[in-house]
């Protein structure tokens, strides 16, 4: 873009002194143009994959899922609706490019499938689509081929998500990636959702809420005090019920499970020879768990209970503030009346450096079965590359805006705080083998909030044989 500068010279014009005589005519000198060379914006689109031209003369890339994630491969057709035919277009551009077809294939249980055919030594498709909780399994059954080794796939590029990734990464091996091509990746994104309309009865605008976020003072302490004052007996029963209004709701599952990756504390960790460790055991924890009771057991403005659903309530205006998976504007919260936008989840204190944002454990990550033949490598990754890259420029833009009513277009601050969230997802390898592998320890947090005790040493006690025979296991898994 050239922007142009003028510089204008002033006209001076001399007259004599001498009576009578008309003033010398002095040259005009012309405007002066001077091109000036500034950047342009770079935007998602204009980030080039690197991808070598090739003609796949037709062939097919393959990948197993559950039903319900079939959509994030490959939809039938156009509906009309901007995701679905986000999705569809960006299959027809790859299409086209690499001359192949995209082919979404559904199965009931794709982890069994995956080491059933890495043993079998059959070429049943290229890759596996994994719900990431129920991944520690394959992974350690050495099923997967290790990404890294894939020519063509470069998890620095901006349409793979780095915090997961490197949390999946051990002694420079990765056998689940995750990247845009995983709609879920965004969807299942929580953020602190606040509802405008019931915020600003209580003399908060969104103006508000967005200083504290910039000004760092959006924390736990101060998200207690602003909840803890919002709370009116809606049916006038004396009881607080589902039915009245609270500052903040959710449920005693992932909604609790989010604090931690909030709060920038981890569930695993690193040794000095790079092995996987539990990181739970020490005071933070135990802070962390008893900040949670008072949020969830003694704060007025708080309804935390069971399976609760706060998006329904929250859509309702019967909640100010809730942990909302982005996955729920596409459903419950897209024929809501009053206006909402978005927060990180608060931080722990002022002095924690960044916002921290995450995902709950069912999003899709993916592998690829050790069964495929060496000649596919390139193929496979050229294809898993543009479909991460296509999802990042054309895909997100499309679901963020549809997340945030059209605001993601046009509002710029409500934009920030979006790509904010987005950038800051951290997600922890012990939620990856929690399940599977390491006897639900991850889960620790939740169960002694929900019990109101602080008595980590004696649940982590309890878990410890079961942890350190699925720590040897993975570690070995990746050594």
């Amino acid at each position: 873009m050239k922007r142009i500068f003028s510089l204008t010279i002033a006209f001076l014009l001399l007259f004599t002194a001498c009576a009578g005589t008309a003033p010398e005519e002095l040259p005009v000198e012309t405007e002066t143009v001077i091109p000036v060379e500034t950047p342009e914006e770079t935007t998602r689109e204009d980030i080039p994959d690197n991808l070598p031209e090739r003609d796949f003369a037709g062939k097919a890339f393959r990948v197993i899922s559950v039903a319900d994630r079939t959509y994030e491969t490959a939809v039938e057709e156009y509906t009309g609706t901007a995701d679905n035919d986000a999705l569809y277009d960006r299959n027809l551009r790859i299409a086209e490019r690499f001359n192949c077809s995209i082919e979404a294939v559904s199965h009931v249980d794709p982890v069994v499938s995956a080491i059933n055919t890495a043993t079998a030594g059959t070429n049943d498709y290229e890759l596996v689509s994994i719900v990431n909780y129920k991944s520690g399994k394959v992974i350690t059954s050495k099923s997967l081929l290790n990404w890294y080794e894939i020519p063509f796939v470069n998890l620095e590029m901006p349409w793979y998500v780095k915090f997961i990734n490197d949390s999946a990464t051990i002694h420079d091996k990765i056998f689940t990636a995750t990247g845009d091509m995983a709609v879920t990746s965004l969807t299942f994104t929580v953020g602190m959702f606040f509802n405008q309309k019931v915020c600003g009865d209580y003399g908060y605008t969104a103006e508000d809420l967005y200083e504290m976020v910039d000004n760092n003072s959006w924390t736990i302490d101060n998200f207690l005090q602003i909840i803890d004052a919002i709370y009116v007996d809606i049916n006038g029963d004396g009881k607080d019920d589902i039915n009245d209004l609270y500052g903040y709701g959710g449920s005693v599952f992932d909604d609790i499970d989010i604090w931690l990756p909030a709060f920038d504390h981890a569930v695993t960790g690193r040794d000095e020879n790079g092995n996987l460790t539990l990181a739970l055991n020490n005071e933070k924890t135990v802070s962390i768990v008893d900040k949670l009771v008072r949020l969830i057991h003694e704060t007025q403005g708080s309804n935390v209970k069971g399976t609760w659903q706060a998006q329904e309530f929250f859509a309702q205006d019967l909640l100010a503030f809730a942990p909302i998976r982005f996955h729920d504007c596409f459903g419950t919260l897209r024929d809501m009346e009053s206006e909402y936008s978005i927060l990180p989840v608060p931080k722990w204190d002022e002095a924690q450096q960044d916002y921290r944002s995450t995902l709950t454990d069912e999003f899709s990550t993916y592998g690829m079965v050790k069964s495929v033949p060496e000649e596919d490598y390139e193929f496979v990754g050229i294809l898993f590359e543009a479909m991460n890259a296509e999802s990042y420029k054309t895909v997100f833009p499309v679901y963020c805006d549809i997340a945030l009513k059209g605001k993601y277009a046009t509002d710029l601050k409500t934009a920030e705080i979006m790509d904010r969230i987005i950038s800051s997802r951290s997600f922890d390898a012990g939620f990856t083998f929690g399940a599977e592998v390491l006897g639900l320890v991850p889960y620790c947090v939740r169960d002694l909030v929900v019990k109101k005790s602080t008595d980590l040493a004696s649940m982590l006690a309890q878990k410890e044989n079961i942890v350190t025979k699925g720590l040897q296991a993975i570690n070995e898994t990746y050594s």
